[in-house]
């Protein structure tokens, strides 16, 4: 009695905070309706910004402050990623949590772990030469040596500004290599029968993806003119707001056809091949 009051508590907490219904439990199969229900919940929208938050925090800080707040984002949303594939793989083994060596290893590469390692050294080397630049222009206004009129005579300006776009190159790749393992891991449970015909690990360029790239032109023209310091200002700014739409692009398009993808196979797995549809 205890054991059975104990559940209905649980399955009532549970169905409160997720909306799951009585109906949706098929076959009382409580982690499978809760995984399913899991992989259909929308994703976090923290994980992104807006285009124009983006776009005016890149300007402001030449991409340091979007690219290091999105690289500590990146590593927290491969958590429930990598949880909730652990989690299906023993709800297809039937509560058996033995996992072997080689899915072992396929769960790990889920979180991108080299490029965010690399993505971060970079961006604490140009947020020390952001440091330099800030203390040189400190000591201008106080009265000091002015800043060097040519850019590339300027170390932290070299530092940061090259930091910054190499730190979001590798923010990029990191989300590439997230969304690609980990349909990886899910196409090679044979169990699921995902239709890789709508492969959603797909490089998929929407236009809220690309518009970033229109500042090249800026910086070219900027460039040209002799005007380097702002050139080399916005080109880590642009590249930063381009790493920060893949990542956007990536929850409204990639991951979302994966969580449908993976929720419509437990359902045809729970109820029959019709809750494919």
């Amino acid at each position: 009695m205890v054991r059975v009051a104990v559940r209905s508590a649980t399955v009532s907490v549970f169905m409160e905070h997720s909306g799951v219904t009585v109906k949706s439990l098929g076959h009382h199969d409580l982690p499978g309706s809760m995984l399913r229900a899991s992989f259909r919940r929308r994703g976090p929208a923290q994980f992104y910004f807006s285009p124009a938050s983006a776009l005016v925090m890149s300007l402001l800080t030449a991409g340091l402050f979007p690219t290091g707040l999105l690289l500590v984002r990146v590593w927290m949303y491969a958590t429930p990623h990598r949880f909730r594939a652990r989690e299906l793989m023993t709800w297809l083994a039937d509560g058996d949590r033995a996992i072997s060596p080689m899915w072992r290893a396929m769960l790990a590469r889920v979180r991108p772990t080299a490029p965010l390692a690399a993505a971060g050294g970079l961006w604490l080397i140009a947020l020390g030469g952001a440091a330099v630049l800030v203390v040189q222009g400190l000591h201008w206004l106080a009265g000091g040596p002015p800043l060097p009129a040519d850019a590339r005579r300027s170390v932290g300006l070299l530092v940061a500004g090259a930091g910054s776009a190499l730190a979001s190159l590798a923010l990029l790749l990191s989300t590439l290599q997230l969304r690609l393992h980990l349909w990886r891991l899910m196409a090679r449970l044979p169990v699921l029968e995902l239709d890789c015909r709508k492969d959603p690990a797909r490089f998929d360029l929407p236009r809220w993806v690309v518009w970033p790239v229109a500042g090249a032109p800026v910086v070219l023209a900027l460039t040209a003119g002799g005007w380097l310091w702002p050139a080399m200002w916005l080109m880590s700014s642009v590249v930063a707001t381009l790493a920060a739409e893949v990542q956007r692009g990536y929850i409204i398009v990639a991951d979302r056809r994966l969580r449908v993808a993976v929720a419509r196979a437990i359902g045809g797995i729970m109820y029959g091949r019709e809750m494919r549809r």
